[in-house]
């Protein structure tokens, strides 16, 4: 009995000790336990348990921080539906029904995409950032600047930004030395787009200290750190509260490429009569028909077009060169089906050119397979759905593990090697076409899709018709690849150039 006195009376004389206690452990307990209790009326479904406090991280430390090579083991070790926690309750969907119903038939209870970051201004009207019905007035203002009659007018910028590149490689053609192909690509590219979407001409090709390219370059690369805090705010609980106060930081060099857009806006709206060969253009032309896009939604969306377009279109055409290279035949291919298409080498090619070329579509089909520039899709509920028999709740997000999906041996046999017939149009036929998504599909898909196929198709027809693609002794195989938002190449593409004729 003196022992029950003396330890009430030690909780009486320090109560308010042990009510911090309480508190502070109860704290504790919601905060380490949040994503268990995500995954509770779940608990039907396989997937990946969370770790107290730390969720899913050792996963992620595993992966090396490569978040499409974390879902990969998922969707191997969980197969085509799995639940797992993140900024919320998520789930793995990769079963091409359930695909087809988010994407197309549901797609009004899956407009949107997660909310993770805070965009400052006027990064927060990018196309891939807003919502709803202001998502909806965005997109079917810029939907006929992508249209194939606009696409024409802009062939003539990419041609000219295609001259500067042949001549830079015909002073490496022939040489014993290999050449690093994405380096060279990746400033061809840069050119295109600066020309395309804000009009501007550019020497980045041939000055590598090009100040338009420098301000850019800093403003669409995330760091390091930067990619380690976005993968820890997907991860941590509330994490994404922290995201969205570090977003400042995130994006402090956004504005010299904010400065570039504004001054384009202005010169554009002092013309008297504008070509619409420029993206800014063809949205000041569309405002004026009332569709209503202020001048930080044009800037935005110019912004945004470097953004998706830069990068991930020079990934893929130097992934595309290097098995090329590796690939003889299908060179071979190449070189006759460009050749019987493109008879007077005096003429450049047209954007009708490069629509008669099927196998080339095939070849970048097929690297698009192998390796998309978007590993994953994301799409967030906006109100309870039921997709088949899950029943997604509102704020619930849904990934679509694009990678795995493309590389799944029951989908492609023999998943590792490169077979552009895979996309013949008897291959084509045998596959559900919620299998292969590299543009993502449903109205949300690439705005930019028809204007990535023609600059990639025009680039290698301009490369094949005078030169052929080599392996060299310092190329790496397979080249390296990593995550930095979307797909990046690690460490360049060598290859030897050699003049066909």
């Amino acid at each position: 009995m003196d022992f029950v006195t003396e330890l009430v009376g030690i909780f009486i004389e320090h109560w308010f000790t042990f009510a911090i206690a309480f508190l502070v452990g109860v704290c504790l307990f919601h905060f380490g336990t949040k994503h268990s209790r995500q995954l509770k009326p779940y608990s039907h479904l396989p997937g990946p348990k969370p770790w107290p406090f730390i969720n899913r991280l050792p996963h992620t430390i595993k992966s090396k921080g490569e978040i499409h090579v974390t879902f990969d083991r998922y969707y191997k070790e969980y197969g085509k539906l799995f639940v797992m926690s993140s900024v919320t309750v998520s789930f793995g969907v990769a079963h091409p029904e359930m695909i087809k119903q988010i994407l197309v038939k549901d797609f009004d209870s899956f407009i949107d995409r997660p909310d993770l970051l805070e965009f400052p201004p006027p990064l927060d009207s990018l196309l891939s950032v807003v919502k709803g019905e202001k998502w909806r007035r965005i997109r079917s203002t810029l939907s006929p600047s992508f249209s194939a009659l606009k696409m024409k007018r802009m062939v003539p910028l990419m041609n000219q930004a295609c001259d500067t590149f042949m001549k830079k490689l015909e002073n490496v053609a022939d040489r014993d030395e290999s050449v690093d192909i994405y380096d060279y690509i990746r400033t061809l590219t840069f050119d295109i787009i600066l020309s395309t979407a804000f009009g501007v001409q550019s020497e980045c090709q041939t000055n590598p200290d090009d100040s338009t390219m420098l301000q850019v370059r800093d403003a669409i690369r995330f760091g390091p750190g930067a990619l380690t805090i976005i993968a820890l705010g997907l991860l941590l609980p509330y994490g994404t509260k922290l995201l969205k106060l570090l977003s400042p930081w995130l994006f402090k060099n956004f504005q010299g490429i904010r400065n570039v857009a504004d001054q384009v806006i202005r010169t554009s709206k002092e013309k008297t009569e504008r070509t619409g060969r420029n993206l800014i253009e063809l949205m000041l032309n569309a405002d004026t028909r009332g569709k209503g896009l202020s001048d930080d939604e044009i800037a935005a969306q110019s912004i945004g077009f470097l953004l998706a377009g830069s990068d991930t279109t020079s990934v893929t055409l130097s992934l595309t060169c290097f098995f090329i290279a590796a690939s003889p035949e299908v060179q071979e291919k190449l070189h006759h089906e460009i050749d019987s298409v493109w008879t007077d080498e005096e003429e450049i090619p047209s954007y009708d050119t490069v629509r008669e070329l099927p196998y080339l579509d095939m070849v970048i089909a097929e690297t698009l397979r192998l390796h998309p520039t978007v590993p994953f899709l994301m799409r967030e509920c906006t109100k309870e759905c039921k997709v088949k028999d899950l029943t997604v709740p509102k704020g619930g997000v849904i990934f679509i593990p694009i990678y795995s999906m493309h590389r799944d041996p029951t989908i492609w046999p023999n998943p590792e090697k490169y077979d552009p017939e895979r996309f013949s149009p008897g291959g084509k036929r045998s596959r559900d076409p919620y299998e292969y998504l590299p543009f993502g599909t449903g109205p949300r898909n690439c705005i930019g899709l028809r204007f990535a196929q023609m600059e990639m198709k025009l680039m290698l027809t301009r490369i094949l018709k005078k030169y052929s693609l080599e392996l060299a002794a310092d190329t790496v195989i397979p080249p390296r690849v990593k995550t930095n938002i979307t797909l990046v190449i690690d460490g360049g593409i060598n290859l030897k150039v050699r003049s066909r004729f």
